[in-house]
């Protein structure tokens, strides 16, 4: 197995490389249990993605991956982050696992009428998925320069509502939220996009409201838009 470093390409002092990759993860509809209506899916509504960016300094390396889901336990989480690490060579330390947090996805923690055993075979399948991509965003690297930014914006409402004795969920004008996005843009020298990560406190609890779809709700319509 060949070191991490020999992977990086030579670099000067300060320079940066980049690499991207993703793949869809959506599940079949039939048999997939919903974790926000927890209801069983009728249909696909929009398709559930996994993505990964990973950075290089020439020394040190990073994987920042991001997937269509609500969420995995701990133990999950570190066998997805040894599939991308075993596929690419980057240290598992730095590694970092983000979900959207949509609720038109599987069930992927123990929640509520969890079936394990009917879960197995998203289960099954996502740390082949992870792997493959990583080991692509690594295979690709390129120059690349970093912009951020935060922006205005509001989505989201405070749901806690205390009404002097107890809070109940509900919605609280006068509660906190956070009314931004954070956009890091990661940039090819000659100004193109190689990736786009933002961030914004918002449950997103559209799609499943109304619907048994599966769907990346609106940070995958914030994606398609971006792209």
């Amino acid at each position: 197995m060949k070191k991490q470093k020999d992977q990086i390409p030579q670099l000067s002092k300060y320079e940066l490389v980049g690499g991207a990759a993703e793949t869809i993860i959506t599940p079949d509809a039939e048999g997939t249990f919903l974790i926000g209506p927890m209801q069983p899916s009728t249909g696909v509504n929009d398709a559930l993605w996994a993505r990964v960016l990973v950075l290089s300094d020439g020394i040190n390396q990073i994987a920042i991956l991001t997937l269509d889901c609500l969420g995995f336990d701990f133990a999950y989480n570190d066998i997805l982050i040894q599939a991308a690490s075993e596929s690419s060579n980057i240290p598992a330390e730095n590694i970092m696992i983000n979900c959207s947090h949509t609720h038109s996805a599987p069930i992927t923690i123990p929640w509520g009428p969890w079936d394990k055993e009917k879960d197995k075979p998203f289960h099954r399948f996502l740390p082949e998925k992870i792997a493959t991509i990583t080991k692509q965003a690594s295979l690709c690297l390129e120059p690349v320069r970093l912009r951020y930014r935060r922006e205005t914006t509001q989505i989201g409402f405070n749901r806690r509502f205390f009404d002097g004795q107890s809070i109940s969920m509900a919605p609280n004008p006068n509660g906190a939220i956070l009314p931004w996005v954070d956009v890091l843009s990661v940039e090819r020298i000659e100004g193109k996009p190689v990736a786009v990560l933002f961030s914004h406190a918002a449950h997103p609890v559209i799609v499943h409201g109304a619907s048994t779809l599966i769907s990346a709700d609106y940070p995958g319509f914030a994606v398609e838009t971006l792209m």
